[in-house]
């Protein structure tokens, strides 16, 4: 089995940020905003007892 040769030091960092915003480019803009949405609609319904 072959290694990689390894990377300059800052080679990792500028291609785990390509790769994220390639991710981000390639998703539908709306899906993380949904999912957020989401999590914080059941985060106060989970909340709603506490403050009433």
């Amino acid at each position: 089995m072959t290694m990689a040769p390894l990377a300059a030091p800052n080679r990792p960092a500028a291609a785990e940020g390509w790769r994220r915003s390639a991710c981000a480019a390639s998703a539908p803009p709306s899906a993380a905003l949904r999912s957020r949405r989401q999590r914080d609609a059941a985060t106060a319904d989970a909340r709603a007892p506490l403050y009433a």
